[in-house]
């Protein structure tokens, strides 16, 4: 019996650490290739022989070295480097699966995909290169939009030719970029663009984000698909009234996760958004501290765990919690706001509000009484991990 071919993609990223270094530099390449992969695997490879792996240059340089990939972003393809420095060309990627899989028509539906235009196909007076993943282009496409000005996009993470326009003309592979009445404009600079355009401050609309109104592309069956895999993995991580982030790295009840995920279930269960709120807060200190950790009894294994924190040293832990000594950006209050908005039952959210509010006062309170010791309105941070992104600064 013949064996079924597969083609196997690894993409090795610009991260991960070696000994005593470690990358924290953010590699715009690799962010791209990352998205053009993903989209690849969700669209054009979807349902063919094709596994696609995500893992960090530095830890692995070693398997990677040998055949000859040592600038990231690497991409091999069933072991053999396929393109190493650069945003890798889709149609000869295509092109390369195709020949391995002897799929002929993959090559031919990918290079009319790769090469759409998601704007109307006349030109207008300003082009702008953009990525779905861009946050800056997002808001540079709504502002567009609102504004009511005319123009026509090319989305780098579908054209080979639109990351060439783009490199040609700033050097570099960085966006959004904008030309409009002939001047290259990198980036969203917004008072650039309305004295360019013509848009005085009271006259200019304020930013609104409708990724479908942004971006064409995201169809309601591809919205549908990421909202009910954002559902299966918040229910699949559920346990009895809090969400673990992680299952197997996070295994724990965590500040500020607990708040973006309140936000996730405010969008199909408000109820559990709620119980949520309610299971982190129980872990408040007495003077209104909310510990990054909420320990579960569950696990033991986690370091550094309640035994090194000794969180109960300090008098003000609630009885039975077992919780960390350090805290994390207070981002609940912004989380739940909408509430009232996304609730269906108005009472519910209401009273919910009610219920919560003091809490958050006195969390807030907190930190300008016992983090703000110059009287300047600046919290400070008495451990990295306090600002939500680890080691930074």
């Amino acid at each position: 019996m013949m064996k079924k071919k597969t083609v196997r993609l690894t993409l090795y990223r610009y991260a991960g650490k070696f000994l005593f270094f470690r990358i924290k530099k953010r590699c715009r390449e690799c962010d791209i290739s990352y998205t053009i992969l993903q989209r690849l695997m969700s669209e054009q490879l979807r349902g063919k022989p094709v596994s696609l792996r995500i893992v960090p240059w530095l830890d692995n340089f070693w398997k990677v070295i040998w055949r000859g990939g040592w600038h990231a972003p690497i991409l091999t393809v069933n072991g053999k480097v396929f393109s190493q420095g650069r945003v890798p060309d889709v149609p000869k990627l295509l092109s390369t699966i195709g020949k391995t899989l002897n799929d002929t028509s993959l090559i031919q539906s990918g290079e009319v995909k790769i090469e759409k235009v998601v704007s109307p196909e006349k030109e207008s007076a300003i082009t702008v290169y953009f990525s779905p993943a861009c946050p800056h282009c997002r808001w540079l496409l709504s502002y567009l939009n609102n504004n009511r000005i005319q123009y026509s996009s090319r989305d780098v993470t579908l054209s080979e030719s639109a990351r060439k326009d783009v490199e040609r003309l700033t050097g570099r592979l960085s966006i959004p970029v904008i030309i409009a009445k002939g001047e290259i404009i990198q980036g969203f600079d917004k008072s650039r663009l309305n004295d360019l355009l013509g848009i005085s401050a009271k006259d200019e609309k304020p930013i609104k984000s409708d990724i479908q109104k942004i971006i064409p592309h995201f169809t309601n069956s591809r919205l549908r698909e990421i909202h009910q895999k954002a559902v299966n993995i918040l229910d699949k991580n559920r346990l009895n009234g809090w969400t673990m982030p992680s299952s197997r790295l996070y295994p724990h009840l965590w500040n500020w996760d607990s708040g973006f995920i309140s936000r996730g279930y405010l969008h199909y269960d408000p109820e559990k958004a709620y119980i949520e709120l309610r299971s982190l807060f129980r872990g408040q200190w007495s003077d209104g501290f909310l510990p990054h950790i909420i320990f579960n009894p569950e696990y033991t294994h986690h370091f550094p765990g309640p035994d090194y924190w000794k969180a109960d040293n300090s008098g003000k832990v609630p009885a039975g919690i077992f919780t960390s000594g350090i805290s994390q950006p207070p981002v609940h209050a912004t989380m739940i706001a909408k509430a009232i908005k996304l609730d269906p039952d108005k009472e519910r959210a209401l009273s919910f509000l009610k219920e919560i509010y003091p809490k958050l006062k006195k969390l807030h309170d907190f930190y300008f009484t016992e983090r703000d010791p110059y009287s300047e309105n600046l919290v400070s941070i008495v451990h990295p991990w306090e600002s939500g992104l680890d080691n930074a600064p």
